[in-house]
């Protein structure tokens, strides 16, 4: 959702592109960070901490958007 200068929605998605775009997201990030570890393994550090980490955020951040879509609806 983005919000206009009068403080209302300009416009918004439905909860299903807001809960599976967020999975898509995450898988995206993950193939991006296997092709980089594969090809340029040189230009990648520290792969499976950043993997742990990213994978913690958005793990907590889909339960909270799975906590306030339940809430919701």
């Amino acid at each position: 959702m983005q919000w206009g200068l009068d403080g209302q929605p300009t416009w918004h998605a439905s909860k299903a592109v807001g809960l599976w775009g967020m999975v898509a997201f995450a898988l995206a990030v993950r193939l991006l960070i296997w092709a980089l570890s594969t090809y340029a393994p040189s230009k990648v550090h520290g792969v499976e901490l950043g993997l742990l980490l990213f994978s913690i955020t958005i793990a907590a951040s889909h339960a909270l958007l799975l906590r306030k879509a339940v809430q919701a609806g």
